[in-house]
């Protein structure tokens, strides 16, 4: 599941190029659903305010991995070009291309910092 109601679409080039809802496509994971023959490499946004989750969940004993975060986005890969030994999650502060969009960018003057934070745990 991914709690996202909007994914970033990218051309052939993997440059971003709009935002879109998700509802009633191959990018809706908001329900839960099989991960299956669907590709994704794509940054997800319009979280739940606050605290949002992702989690995966299947295997033996359908054990569940959940990350849990606050920013305003999340990029999901099934890294279908390496055969797909695995899921990635990230959440991330900015889509991709921010230095070039400028949305979501956290500009930081000298001395500033920023922090945010993901927790990551097992569920049955």
């Amino acid at each position: 599941t991914i709690p996202a109601a909007e994914v970033l679409d990218v051309d052939e080039h993997m440059a971003p190029t709009h935002r879109r809802g998700v509802e009633g496509t191959d990018w809706d994971w908001r329900g839960g659903r099989l991960v299956g023959a669907t590709q994704t490499d794509n940054a997800y946004t319009a979280l739940p305010e606050g605290t949002w989750e992702v989690s995966l969940r299947g295997g033996q004993g359908n054990r569940a991995v959940v990350m849990s975060s606050d920013v305003p986005w999340v990029q999901a890969y099934t890294a279908d070009e390496l055969s797909r030994p695995g899921v990635a999650i990230e959440p991330m502060t900015c889509p991709p291309n921010a230095f070039n969009s400028g949305e979501d960018l956290i500009s930081l003057k000298v001395g500033q910092t920023h922090s945010f934070t993901y927790r990551l745990h097992e569920e049955d």
